[in-house]
């Protein structure tokens, strides 16, 4: 069975730094792509350094007309929607969410969200691995409806986390964002199944 996994990164960290070039969260979406399609599953990667989310002023489903939205950012709802689950990969920025990744999910009805499974990757250069930053994450994602999963990914020290070739050089974090996966993929398979028999519930206007 195929599953379609929305991949959201966090950071729109460009150039040089003292961590090295760019954001240090790319290898890591680029692994839980591989092992994704590796696996047969489809995955889409929603970079917010490619995918130019304007500072919020209006969410999409608050708006009746439309049509004063770009073409893209209306693909991207029908995207969310056919979706069967998601992760995400998140850096620690001041112990918060990163504020790019809130402005891209606010854009969306929590109902585009609901039920469906999330998995969570964080990460930092220092030893802490983003755990700071999860707490508030899950409340967010789970305020928007989505079911956390119960493996988390601190990924640690995650400027040298990955070698030239793209691979993971920690064992630890590698057989954790396995898991991950395999976890999250088992939800949307388990939600592609119960839907055949019948409609999620929902309480929602939205």
């Amino acid at each position: 069975m195929v599953v379609k996994t929305i991949l959201f990164l966090s950071s729109t960290r460009k150039g040089a730094s003292i961590t090295g070039e760019g954001s240090t969260g790319d290898p890591i979406g680029k692994y839980i792509s591989t092992q994704l399609k590796d696996e047969g599953h489809q995955v889409s990667v929603w970079d917010p350094k490619v995918m130019k989310f304007p500072m919020l002023e209006q969410p999409l489903y608050m708006v009746e007309d439309q049509s004063q939205f770009p073409e893209w950012l209306l693909a991207a709802d029908e995207e969310l929607r056919a979706a069967d689950s998601f992760i995400v990969v998140c850096p620690e920025y001041n112990a918060s969410i990163p504020p790019a990744l809130t402005n891209m999910l606010n854009y969306f009805s929590p109902g585009v969200f609901r039920h469906k499974p999330v998995g969570i990757v964080t990460y930092s250069v220092t030893e802490t691995g983003g755990r700071r930053v999860q707490s508030p994450l899950k409340t967010l994602l789970s305020e928007l409806g989505m079911i956390v999963q119960p493996t988390v990914v601190s990924a640690s020290g995650a400027d040298t986390l990955f070698d030239k070739e793209g691979d993971c050089l920690k064992e630890k974090v590698r057989s954790k964002i396995q898991a991950l996966v395999k976890e999250t993929v088992w939800y949307g398979e388990a939600l592609i199944n119960q839907g055949k028999l019948r409609e999620a519930p929902t309480t929602s206007r939205f």
